[in-house]
């Protein structure tokens, strides 16, 4: 069997139908309509060659959601939802250059669950680990704290998850092809246990993709067939206290690591000031290695976040990412204001130039609004 969310849609569209006609206990299906948008401007003072440093988006994405009932204890959930966005930016010559996504699915999932259980299929949401913006374990996620939105990518596959009891949750899942170069489903689990001093977590992931590895916060970078294995920890004795850990094993290709171990600690603690103010720091080490020794790269980053609030509505956040070995800082500051349904969030940044990160600066194609310094103003909404 072959699934994949956004490639068939029909498998989970009959179970919409088959939802549609059911009944258990003289219970209809319960329907729920919500959805997100948002519209955006932004001004960065060091675009790509071929743009003006002018950018704007707008975009959708609404959700509908089926609660079927099929007993005091076991119940099922499909949820459908399609992102529909579009971006717009001039270029040097004066032309508009536009870019529209007409509908991909979002996500697309078919749940049922009991009183110590949980099965999801479908497109999905899978994140765990306590880490708020260097996340060794973003394995499937590219949630980001500086993002008001929320939004990150899904994978297609079927997860599950058991509560043997209130201090233990056991994880398994198996992913679809998600993308050229698999061979086969991709395994996976997780252990999560809830001591009295803290909670600990053991994750597993098998890669079956050739391809080099992406996704999530820190990529391993190696070639796959890929293995790895996680490890965190969080506690909030006194102060909050955290740490994530990654070791990755892939294939063996001449002239690239193999082998890649990622290791994160982080706290955080309330000053009682004002309202109380949050103040964060993570620091991250990577290290890349061959079996050969010819390749052994370290990296090291440190964030430093601190969040303010002023009164009931409003919010200031800023985040200073410093990159050791490059010697360079990135700036995010924001200012959120929050309604019932909307939220206004002014972001300015001060970021290294294209000149400064050389290669990874994304020449033609990188980030035309997002280097140098610069203001984004987003508009999200929901209902």
């Amino acid at each position: 069997m072959t699934f994949a969310a956004g490639r068939s849609p029909g498998v989970l569209g009959g179970l919409l139908l088959l939802a549609l006609a059911a009944r258990a206990d003289g219970q209809a299906v319960s329907w729920r309509f919500s959805g997100q948008a948002w519209a955006s401007g932004a001004y960065g003072s060091d675009p790509a060659p071929a743009y003006e440093p002018y950018e704007g988006g707008i975009g959708y994405i609404p959700t509908l959601t089926a609660l079927l009932p099929l007993g005091p204890r076991l119940q099922a959930e499909l949820l459908w939802s399609v992102e529909a966005s579009g971006a717009g930016r001039l270029s040097a010559d004066g032309r508009i250059m536009r870019t529209w996504n007409g509908g991909r699915h979002y996500r697309l999932w078919l749940s049922t669950s009991g009183e110590r259980w949980e099965l999801r299929l479908g497109r999905q949401k899978i994140a765990f680990g306590p880490g708020q913006l260097l996340r060794p374990l973003a394995w499937f996620d590219n949630l980001d704290l500086r993002d008001p939105t929320g939004q990150t990518r899904g994978v297609d596959g079927l997860r599950g998850r058991l509560f043997p009891s209130a201090n233990l949750t056991l994880w398994g899942w198996l992913l679809a092809r998600q993308e050229k170069g698999a061979t086969d489903y991709s395994p996976g689990g997780r252990v999560e246990l809830q001591l009295p001093w803290a909670d600990i977590g053991f994750s597993f992931h098998r890669r079956s993709s050739g391809n080099l590895a992406g996704g999530g916060q820190i990529p391993t970078r190696l070639s796959g067939p890929e293995t790895r294995l996680g490890f965190d920890l969080r506690s909030d004795k006194i102060i909050g206290f955290w740490v994530e850990g990654l070791l990755a094993r892939g294939a063996e290709v001449a002239g690239s690591p193999d082998r890649s171990t990622q290791l994160m600690a982080g706290f955080d603690y309330t000053l009682p000031w004002g309202h109380g103010v949050l103040v964060m720091a993570e620091h991250l080490l990577v290290n890349q290695e061959s079996t050969d020794g010819s390749i052994d790269n370290r990296v090291q980053m440190t964030a430093l976040i601190a969040s303010v609030p002023f009164g009931l509505l409003d919010r200031l956040m800023a985040v200073v990412q410093y990159s050791h070995e490059l010697d360079l800082s990135f700036q995010f500051f924001l200012w959120q204001r929050t309604y019932d349904r909307w939220s206004i969030n002014t972001i300015v940044f001060a970021n290294p130039s294209r000149s400064d990160l050389g290669p990874l600066g994304g020449g033609e194609s990188g980030s035309r609004a997002g280097l140098g310094t610069g203001v984004q103003l987003l508009l999200v909404y929901h209902h």
